[in-house]
């Protein structure tokens, strides 16, 4: 699944809600796109000073956007939870201590996390409950329709 395609899918379910479930129903808004590989702008705060302190989901993918892994943050801490994935760099501004890289099922997946190679992007959905059920039902949605992002071992 490519970024574009997980945040229609994400549309078309709120769209559902709203219509059909309106007391399940939630907001998402996709935080500002950073262009370029996360090695050319780690410095900055991620994913930005306001959606720092926020709940939702983040997802990491290769340079061709393929989606390698759904994350979620629950409890108004989506910067700490894709910082957690990635833990500060070395002074060469690689990422070697990366839990994702140290999991990672291929060498090329686990090098393009050290060198900074991939790229992020991520959402803020309102209520914050509702981060852990879009996660989940994305990632099954990816498992229906070819298998689960590389990165994640397990849904949920």
């Amino acid at each position: 699944m490519k970024i574009d395609e997980a945040f229609d899918e994400l549309s078309q379910l709120k769209t559902v809600f709203e219509k059909y479930r309106p007391n399940m129903a939630f907001q998402f808004k996709i935080v500002e796109r950073w262009s370029g590989p996360f090695k050319d702008w780690y410095k900055k705060e991620v994913p930005g000073k306001k959606a720092s302190k926020e709940s939702g989901i983040y997802f990491i993918a290769d340079m061709e956007e393929n989606i390698l892994y759904i994350g979620k943050a629950g409890a108004n801490n989506l910067g700490a939870e894709i910082w957690g994935k990635f833990r500060a760099p070395n002074d060469k501004g690689q990422f070697v201590n990366s839990p994702l890289a140290k999991w990672a099922p291929a060498d090329k997946y686990r090098n393009a996390i050290i060198s900074g190679n991939i790229l992020i992007s991520a959402a803020i959905i309102k209520p914050q409950e509702h981060a852990a059920f879009a996660e989940v039902y994305l990632q099954v949605w990816c498992v229906r329709n070819g298998g689960l992002p590389v990165l994640n071992k397990r849904i949920g």
